[in-house]
């Protein structure tokens, strides 16, 4: 019985000193909130690094507003206006919060189960399956926000509003989680990878002597880099499904003097036009804004009601959609942005896990300190 009782206290201590919450050390309002600001830091810091990862996987490389480079893409959003990269930020404001509040509180309540369980505090296998689980309720909150992020990070939509009625009226509820399977099959092994990952190099550093802060954010900024690089596939796969709905939206050359601005805006079109189903290819296009160095197109009145009612998309599914891509591109579609994908999950990951410890263990000193 004495033996069984040490064994119980030892696993109880393990769970506490691990960081699970309790009244003497982080409470679930303190997980929440400081995963909250991680997620507000890490998306609004770094969405115009997402903005261009984004076009860059967005469009078939048949397509005439595809871009080529990351430059490509930059000097095309500077062409845009100063707001460009960050166009359909708005939705993390409305998502991140509860999605990020509900990933470390769960993240938070497994983690020290899952070490004990394995028998070794801070284990890599128990951070990385805590975090697999975390993802699964953060992508439940954030897959609808995603895809209208992406959607108006290609000019598509006038606000967030003007994209939810849209998808609505014309997806139905489907449309908000088209892809919901390949999220959670890029984010689960994204989330094991990059919890795994983080948790050794945390060991690795700490055991060098290196300070608290810059541990979280070298193993955070390793821990992203490697997930976001294995998972870019999926990413594309990912980014396909949620967009295959948009016209191409991207600005094109100014017209040439005595071309009208339909034809002009035709012609942008036409590459596009090679891409898509023919119903689809087939919708006269009308300029919505024009400039000397931009133009964005929306179908006429009459395409639209046409898309409404019998709505052609290129992929069905993500099997289908892989397959699709695979048959027609070749294996370099599926490493489009993958530059920009790792340039975005390494300080993406760093401020986000730096933010959370710091809040988190800022809150339970304040809350010592009262309590003395």
């Amino acid at each position: 019985i004495a033996i069984a009782m040490d064994r119980d206290s030892l696993a109880m201590s393990d769970v506490q000193d691990i960081g699970e919450w309790d009244p003497d050390d982080c409470t679930l309002a303190d997980h929440t909130f400081a995963g909250s600001c991680a997620g507000m830091a890490e998306h609004l810091v770094m969405f115009p690094v997402d903005t261009i990862k984004t076009r860059l996987q967005a469009r078939p490389a048949c397509s005439s507003a595809c871009e080529t480079s990351v430059l490509h893409c930059m000097r095309r959003l500077m062409r845009e206006g100063p707001c460009a990269p960050w166009k359909g930020s708005g939705t993390v404001l409305v998502g991140c919060i509860p999605a990020h509040a509900a990933y470390f509180s769960i993240y938070e309540s497994l983690k020290p189960r899952f070490g004990v369980a394995l028998g070794q505090r801070d284990h890599p296998l128990g951070s990385s399956a805590a975090v697999a689980v975390a993802a699964v309720a953060h992508d439940a909150i954030m897959t609808p926000m995603d895809v209208m992020k992406q959607r108006l990070q290609l000019g598509f939509h006038s606000g967030v509003s003007d994209c939810a009625r849209h998808i609505w009226r014309t997806e139905g509820a489907r449309g908000f989680y088209c892809s919901f399977g390949v999220t959670l099959a890029m984010n689960v092994p994204y989330a094991a990878v990059m919890g795994g990952t983080n948790e050794l190099l945390r060991h690795a550093l700490r055991e060098s002597g290196v300070s608290e802060t810059s541990t979280y954010v070298l193993a955070g900024a390793g821990a992203g880099a490697v997930a976001g690089i294995i998972t870019n596939p999926l990413d594309v796969v990912k980014t396909r499904l949620q967009t295959q709905s948009c016209v191409d939206a991207l600005p094109a050359a100014p017209a040439a003097a005595g071309t009208s601005g339909l034809a002009t805006a035709r012609r942008a079109t036409a590459g596009y036009a090679a891409c898509v189903p023919a119903p689809l290819a087939l919708m006269p296009a009308r300029p919505i804004g024009l400039s000397n160095t931009a133009v964005r197109y929306l179908p006429t009145a009459a395409s639209a009601s046409i898309a409404a009612a019998a709505p052609q998309l290129l992929y069905t599914n993500p099997v289908q959609a892989a397959g699709r891509i695979w048959a027609e591109e070749g294996w370099t579609a599926f490493v489009r942005g993958i530059g920009p994908r790792a340039l975005y999950h390494a300080p993406s990951v760093a401020i986000s896990w730096t933010v959370y410890e710091t809040v988190k263990h800022t809150l339970g000193r304040m809350r010592h300190a009262r309590s003395e």
